[in-house]
């Protein structure tokens, strides 16, 4: 679908662009730099109409597998965030952009985020044991406190 969508739908998409590019700098709406080539010099306008279209994305079935597949490739230098971001429907440079307001406002606000890959460890699972284990006896050692954690709600609205 991929090569299918490159041949019909870019080229028909970017047509429709260099037509319009050439209108805009006809009518004089889009001026070309002082001293530039000319639109129809040898072959300015394909350079000056040339693009790359993102589209919808394709979806994803497993996204971890997916996800890690494209991390690799792009480790193995075999893709590139342009790529890979493409591949789903995003412009790579929307996404750094984004990325590098969300890392300062966590900086600013002391806060870590996990972006790892990894699946969760079964820390929970230890912490759920250690809980029963505390109800069943208060006097076990390591247990958490069988009532901590039950005004979550009140704690959290009062921040």
């Amino acid at each position: 679908m991929q090569s299918r969508k490159k041949l019909v739908a870019d080229k028909f998409a970017s047509q429709i662009y260099t037509l319009w590019l050439e209108e805009a700098i006809n009518a004089g709406d889009l001026p070309l730099p002082t001293g530039s080539p000319s639109f129809y010099e040898g072959q300015n306008k394909d350079a000056y109409s040339k693009c790359s279209w993102i589209g919808a994305s394709r979806g994803q079935i497993d996204e971890l597998k997916e996800t890690q597949a494209a991390v690799l490739r792009m480790n193995a230098g075999l893709a590139t965030l342009e790529g890979e971001a493409g591949k789903l429907g995003y412009d790579w440079r929307e996404l750094l952009k984004q990325k590098a307001r969300e890392q300062k406002l966590a900086e600013q606000l002391k806060v870590t985020l996990d972006l790892s890959t990894e699946k969760p460890s079964s820390t929970a699972a230890g912490l759920e044991k250690s809980n029963a284990t505390a109800a069943a006896d208060p006097n076990a050692t390591g247990g958490a406190d069988p009532g901590a954690g039950e005004n979550i709600e009140d704690d959290a609205s009062e921040t």
